[in-house]
C-alpha cells in the first residue's frame, strides 16, 4: 500500500500562503492603529508652540503665525482647532491667511497654547 504525504513543494505552498496571510493581518493592523500623521492636531500645535516660544525668546520680532497657523489647522479644512469658524490656513495653496485673537494659532503664535 502506498503511502500518500504532503511533499516538499506542497510545504512550500502552504508555508507562502501562511506568510502572506500574516503580513496581510499586520499591515492592516498597522494602518488602522498608526495613521500615516501620528501627530493630532492639538500634539502639532503644542510643539509649533514650543519652538515659537523658543525663538521669541532669542528674538522678540521673530514672526511665529505662518507656522502656527499650518500646525493648529485642521489639515482638511484649514479651520481653527479652537474657534471652527475661523480659517487661518489655506490648505490647497499651502498658505497663512490670519491669527485673530481668540484662536489656538494666535495662542500659539505668542507662545501660550496650552
Amino acid at each position: 500500500m502506498a503511502r500518500y504525504g504532503v511533499g516538499i513543494i506542497e510545504q512550500l505552498i502552504i508555508l507562502a500562503s501562511v506568510i502572506a496571510i500574516v503580513s496581510m493581518v499586520i499591515l492592516t493592523a498597522l494602518s488602522i492603529f498608526l495613521p500615516a500623521n501620528s501627530l493630532s492636531t492639538y500634539d502639532r500645535c503644542i510643539l509649533s508652540a514650543t519652538k515659537c516660544a523658543s525663538n521669541l525668546a532669542k528674538n522678540r520680532s521673530y514672526e511665529c503665525a505662518p507656522a502656527c497657523a499650518e500646525a493648529c489647522t485642521d489639515q482638511g479644512t484649514g479651520r481653527d482647532y479652537w474657534n471652527n469658524n475661523e480659517k487661518t490656513y489655506d490648505v490647497p495653496s499651502a498658505g497663512f491667511i490670519d491669527c485673530p485673537p481668540g484662536t489656538a494659532c494666535y495662542a500659539c503664535s505668542r507662545g501660550t497654547f496650552r
